[in-house]
């Protein structure tokens, strides 16, 4: 914090905060730490919609239809998105779909393991396991 205090009645005010049992943090610290948790953030709204419907399942026909876009234009934003999400697409190994699809939900906040749902109509579909039952 000595860093990034220009002034005394800012320092004063850290002082008496930290006395008076506050935590008191840095600026630069706590944007340092938002910007590098927040690795979405590098993304334009429009990728981020994108995105988002790749983590449901949505083929690129699927997402350009729902969009009114043209596929091309979701290869595009995907080809895009990658290196953002800085997903090695040289490795052979790795799906990029799936890896930045998995950036996305852990991003997001889901972190509880998916399974796959199948709707009477025989569409699958991304969800939450049911919940266990106890006797």
């Amino acid at each position: 914090m000595k860093k990034s205090v220009t002034d005394v009645e800012t320092l004063g005010r850290a002082i008496q905060s930290a006395g008076a049992g506050f935590v008191v943090l840095d600026p630069r610290l706590v944007n340092t730490a938002r910007s590098s948790n927040r690795i979405l953030s590098r993304l334009t709204p429009r990728q981020l919609d994108i995105l988002a419907l790749v983590a449901e399942g949505y083929t690129n026909a699927a997402i350009a239809e729902r969009l009114r876009l043209a596929e091309k234009s979701i290869q595009n934003q995907l080809n895009a998105i990658y290196p953002q999400l800085d997903i090695d697409r040289s490795n052979s190994a790795i799906q990029p779909r799936v890896t930045a699809a998995l950036v996305y939900l852990k991003e997001m906040g889901r972190t509880s393991p998916l399974v796959l749902n199948r709707s009477a109509s025989g569409i699958l579909s991304l969800g939450a396991p049911a919940a266990r039952q106890t006797d």
